[in-house]
């Protein structure tokens, strides 16, 4: 055997074109008073605190659906003794962005419910902590157009819920995250399209403790979270009454405290067809699926405290156990080399001869180090070679070279195989 094809690199140039025009923008106004909040809220524009503010006592709203609004809380507090303190839930079309430039950390509080009432409309809110005593801390209701909602590096601290979403045409992506309850879950939903990235969840009090609620028609993506209950009766997730939609996991740890034996994850015995994908993370408890229900649940990777194998297909995943916990695997098939026919095998040499070329592409040879190549009826038989005289990462493909007299008969049958 020798060397057929070697590797050729094409490197395409990408050039940037950039028209020559310039952007001013306006600096921000300053707001230092309740009055000059409510007036930049309705006005729109953008705008940076430059004191704390604890005499709301209006919800505050945009002055038509087509405003945007831009607020800077540069390390300072907004305190508020209402209901609704942004009252966002007209048919919105305009963008909402709230920040915190400030290392020094910023709260948006209220006495009451509804931190943010979230209808429609663009949200881009980053670096604040939103905080109620009673209620939900942020609610997307079912009316109004489409949201798309961003939350960045936040705290969230609720009471009957951290994060509702009833919002059936809204995305929403929630990233490094921490959001804490104390009587309900800290995030809900019966609708919409959730992305959940990192960040923790948990819930402070109560005894039926379900930190992550998720039903109805919504679908949810959980990336590499923490999400912790502490009681018996909870679970860190629970797939509710109703649920249709999909819950994909891909990572994360999930924890039922109050015991091992308790559930991590609870299928509701009035769920509908919901259908949960596991694909990685760490289960500290059990996987309930309720004698009645309709809902999918299918484990594909991930390690556990209790045996999950009645939710595993074992045709296509491995399940095993070390040291109490159970490991969740694909299976893996042996790669092989490609064996194909070059210009359909045979071509004529000249002065007599011919030759007949086989390609051999080796690309999936991962941790092995040889390559047999066993050519029937061949006098040399099977052929050994190491990968690594022939193969780098960029040229795994190489020939096998018949060559006879015109009247010769190659052999057709030409396999070859990874070695160790």
């Amino acid at each position: 055997m020798r060397k057929l094809i070697s590797a050729v690199t094409l490197c395409a140039m990408a050039v940037s074109m950039v028209t020559g025009f310039a952007v001013t923008a306006s600096a921000a106004e300053t707001i230092n008073s309740f009055e000059g909040l409510q007036k930049a809220v309705k006005s729109g524009g953008s705008y940076i605190l430059t004191d704390d503010i604890k005499n709301v006592t209006a919800s505050l709203k945009l002055g038509s659906s087509n405003k945007s609004f831009e607020l800077d809380m540069n390390g300072y507090d907004i305190e508020a003794n209402v209901t609704k303190v942004f009252d966002l839930s007209g048919d919105l079309t305009g963008s909402i962005v709230i920040k915190n430039s400030s290392a020094t950390e910023s709260i948006i509080y209220t006495t009451k419910d509804y931190l943010m009432n979230l209808n429609s409309g663009k949200y881009d809110i980053s670096n604040v902590t939103l905080k109620t005593d009673s209620g939900q801390t942020l609610l997307f209701g079912s009316s109004g157009g489409e949201v798309a909602f961003v939350m960045n590096d936040c705290k969230v601290f609720g009471a009957t819920y951290g994060i509702n979403v009833a919002k059936p045409n809204s995305n929403i992506e929630i990233n490094n995250t921490n959001v804490t309850v104390t009587q309900g879950p800290a995030v809900a939903s019966t609708a919409g399209n959730i992305t959940i990235n990192g960040g923790s969840y948990t819930r402070t009090e109560g005894a039926k403790n379900y930190i992550l609620n998720l039903g109805g028609t919504s679908n949810v993506v959980l990336n590499n979270p923490t999400v912790t209950t502490t009681t018996s009766e909870g679970a860190a997730i629970q797939v509710v009454k109703g649920s249709t939609g999909t819950i994909t996991v891909n990572g994360g740890k999930y924890s039922n405290t109050a015991s091992s034996k308790n559930y991590v994850i609870l299928d509701s015995t009035e769920s509908d067809g919901a259908t949960v994908n596991i694909n990685n993370g760490v289960f500290n408890g059990i996987i309930q699926k309720a004698d009645k229900n309709k809902a999918d649940i299918n484990v594909m990777g991930g390690t556990y405290d209790d045996d999950p194998t009645s939710y595993v297909d074992t045709t296509a995943y491995d399940v095993t156990k070390a040291d109490s916990k159970w490991t969740v695997s694909k299976k893996q098939t042996e790669a092989k080399p490609v064996v194909t026919s070059v210009d359909g095998g045979v071509t004529n040499a000249g002065d007599g001869y011919k030759s007949a070329v086989y390609k051999v592409d080796a690309t999936a040879h991962g941790t092995k180090n040889r390559i047999a190549v066993t050519v029937e009826g061949s006098k040399e038989g099977t052929q050994y070679k190491d990968i690594g005289t022939f193969i780098t990462d960029s040229d795994v493909i190489f020939a096998v070279i018949l060559i006879g007299s015109d009247d010769t008969e190659f052999p057709t049958n030409i396999t070859a195989e990874f070695v160790d």
